[in-house]
């Protein structure tokens, strides 16, 4: 990981050297490349796999359940995820790997650990955007075209750091994310702690594809005090701002069966 940082940094401190990026599974790495703004990232959903298992333990066995409860995999890592995302200044794909604790198929006495991939296309042309998150595993996935353009897309730095110090966020002194130095914002409640980190390093650049960088949420966290465990975070572990993807990697697959939105 410390070495995926240092080649970051390697990249931006010197002329732009567009590195393509791994993709998601189901696009093609031909045809023409464009610049993007690449991240790595992992964290967890703070689901915790601990109320999953009660319940399969005390339903299985029972009067109606003569089998055991079974369950394959940690359950402590339910909910931790890995993601890949690819930002220009009109588009956002997000592709994510999540571990989750689930029936294995229909039976609620076998709980089994597996991968569920997912993906989030964010679009906007020029009026409106086009919000497409689609389950992989499923084939299916829901479109949604809104008016403007979503802070997923652009971000403002100081409008988002206004609005954080707005709702109660104090600055809580800085951290380090993918080899750069971020600042540390923190709001405490009587029931929880959240943070954000926002980059604040001289070594990143100021502008990438036309978006300010400076301030850009590279890590944040949400912990509830009464259930420490299920901390809810997101962490980058790697940033390139020299990046390239093919211009499919903003297209959802083909073949999704696509549902409505109640």
């Amino acid at each position: 990981m410390f070495e995926r940082a240092v080649t970051a940094l390697l990249v931006c401190a010197h002329a732009p050297m567009y590195a393509a990026t791994p993709l998601p599974p189901h696009v093609n790495g031909d045809g023409p490349l464009q610049a993007v703004i690449y991240f790595e990232q992992s964290g967890s959903t703070g689901a915790g796999g601990d109320a999953k298992v009660k319940t399969c333990k005390s339903l299985c066995p029972s009067a109606v359940n003569s089998k055991s409860c079974r369950v394959e995999g940690n359950p402590d890592r339910d909910g931790e995820f890995t993601a890949r995302s690819w930002r220009t200044a009109n588009a956002v794909t997000r592709y994510s790997e999540i571990s989750g604790l689930a029936q294995d198929e229909g039976d609620i006495c076998t709980l089994r650990l597996t991968v569920l991939r997912n993906l989030r296309i964010t679009t906007f042309d020029g009026e409106a955007s086009t919000l497409i998150n689609v389950n992989l595993d499923r084939g299916e996935g829901t479109r949604r075209v809104i008016p403007g353009k979503p802070g997923a897309v652009a971000v403002d730095a100081v409008k988002g750091l206004a609005a954080l110090r707005a709702s109660g966020y104090a600055d809580a002194g800085s951290a380090r994310n993918a080899g750069y130095t971020c600042r540390l914002l923190r709001r405490t409640t009587a029931d929880s702690v959240q943070e954000a980190c926002l980059l604040d390093d001289k070594n990143a650049p100021a502008t990438v594809l036309g978006m300010p960088t400076h301030m850009l949420p590279i890590a944040d966290s949400m912990v509830n005090t009464a259930l420490p465990e299920r901390r809810i975070y997101t962490e980058t572990q790697l940033i390139d701002f020299n990046a390239t993807a093919p211009a499919s990697v903003f297209a959802p697959p083909n073949n999704i069966k696509w549902k409505n939105l109640k």
